[in-house]
């Protein structure tokens, strides 16, 4: 009774169950997702060489500034002035207060800064870091009236214990020793020991530098101060606007200058032989008060400034890191591209053969980290691209037994890699430009599919899957 029956009539055969397997084509697009996100794996691991290797390009910056100087950031000159307040007793006798000694600061009524800096490369290893030396000129005009009233009830200014403090992030930069004149001449300047701010103050750190007593100080009078000294320094350079009004100019021969810091210059001029600036800051915009005592009023200070950094063009592990945020979206589109040649010939790829494609992508990435240390960025990803492509087109040309199919390849996967760069280049419009990226590659998958019939191509055995894509013409 079986054996009479329909469902019996057509021969097994006729449908084999490994022809069905084969050319799944649900199943193979899950299997190629499946991979593509294990590949996730050891682009993880590429994204960890990439942090290892910034982390040595650190050491290596820091390793130059141990004998150069780091990066450098000028606060004052400050007119610091000790001043004693009495032991205070009630007319009984009675103790109302200990006797306390502090410090006020005077930051300049005017403060006008000029530093020219000249350039190189230092090398360690394979890495090479930006450093700097300058000539620093410093005038500043303190007004002593800007201190009345702001001293506790009963306290006595030591002005013949007052002294001129500059500031600097790294002392070890200094080329010469600080010279400072002052006006009008009858003042003269004193250098001695180096003194501490009290513990606590903020400015502990704020301290190295130049110190210099001065000494025939009147109480409210006025005088100006000129100093000058060379300076070395890594990769930046910032200024402090302490003055009530401060103007700077920063120049220097790198042709690109990334200003930077709590202002911006209001002129600038940048040519491919370097850079001039110019600030101007006014009281107001600032957020140092003019007179503060210490401790208390040092940690406005750290951080304020404004200036230049020794911008490099193309920071190649950052390029890098941002291309392998995008680097599972291009192994799958490497894959579209095989999955569509499969599905649109009779041409088969076992799972194995996409992992060995998906690896040459992968492999990509590393490449191109390891050569941009040696010949720069732009210079890697055509060198890495290159190799990637020609390997996988070669392997495709062999796999599908078609040079056509391996050059059609070819153009799709140059494309991808072109478009990869300009979306690096581009950065603010990375967004917009992936979003086309995969709004077109649907479109085209879409396209060149539309007319498959799935549930047909699903049942046929390999070889006869293009003869159903394509039926012959009905005769007569």
């Amino acid at each position: 009774m079986l054996d009479n029956s329909p469902f019996n009539k057509q021969p097994a055969s006729s449908i084999p169950f490994s022809g069905l397997r084969a050319r799944a084509p649900g199943l193979k697009l899950a299997g190629i997702v499946v991979l593509t996100f294990l590949l996730g794996i050891p682009l993880f691991l590429i994204q960890s060489a990439v942090n290892e290797r910034r982390m040595s390009a650190d050491a290596a910056a820091s390793s130059v500034a141990q004998g150069w100087g780091g990066p450098q950031e000028l606060a004052g000159p400050f007119l610091v002035v000790p001043f004693n307040l009495p032991e205070r007793r009630s007319p009984a006798g009675v103790l109302l207060g200990q006797g306390e000694r502090g410090t006020i600061v005077l930051a300049p009524e005017e403060f006008d800064a000029a530093i020219d800096a000249t350039t190189q490369m230092r090398s360690r290893g394979i890495y090479d870091v930006p450093v700097y030396e300058a000539k620093v000129n410093l005038i500043a005009r303190f007004d002593l009236a800007r201190l009345d009233g702001k001293l506790p009830s009963g306290a006595v200014l030591e002005l013949d214990k007052a002294r001129l403090s500059l500031a600097l992030s790294d002392p070890r930069g200094l080329t010469e020793t600080p010279t400072a004149v002052l006006k009008p001449e009858g003042l003269t300047v004193i250098t001695g020991e180096t003194p501490r701010f009290e513990s606590g103050s903020g400015l502990e750190s704020w301290v190295s530098g130049m110190h210099a007593d001065i000494a025939t100080l009147a109480p409210g009078s006025v005088f100006s101060v000129r100093i000058n000294f060379g300076l070395r320094g890594l990769n930046m350079i910032h200024i402090v606007p302490v003055g009530d009004t401060t103007r700077a100019r920063i120049s220097a021969d790198w042709p690109h200058p990334s200003f930077s810091g709590s202002f911006l210059p209001v002129t600038r001029e940048i040519s491919a032989s370097g850079f001039s600036a110019s600030w101007e800051v006014p009281a107001l915009a600032r957020a140092m008060p003019q007179v503060f005592i210490e401790p208390g009023g040092g940690y406005l200070i750290a951080g304020s400034g404004f200036g230049v950094q020794l911008f490099e063009p193309v920071d190649l592990y950052h390029s890098t890191e941002r291309a392998l945020k995008y680097a599972l979206l291009f192994v799958g589109l490497a894959f579209l591209a095989f999955f569509l040649v499969e599905t649109l010939t009779d041409a088969r790829i076992h799972v194995v053969q996409y992992m060995l494609v998906g690896s040459a992508q992968v492999l990509f990435y590393l490449l191109l980290l390891a050569l941009a240390e040696q010949v720069g960025f732009a210079n890697a990803y055509l060198a890495a691209t290159a190799a990637s492509v020609l390997l996988t087109c070669l392997y495709a040309g062999a796999i599908f037994r078609s040079r056509g199919k391996g050059f059609i390849l070819f153009g799709v996967l140059s494309a991808l890699y072109a478009l990869l760069f300009a979306i690096l280049d581009q950065e603010d419009y990375a967004l917009l430009a992936g979003s086309a990226v995969l709004f077109v590659a649907l479109a085209l998958t879409m396209f060149l599919t539309r007319k498959i019939d799935w549930y047909q191509v699903a049942m046929l055995p390999a070889g006869q899957a293009e003869k159903a894509e394509n039926p012959p013409e009905p005769k007569g």
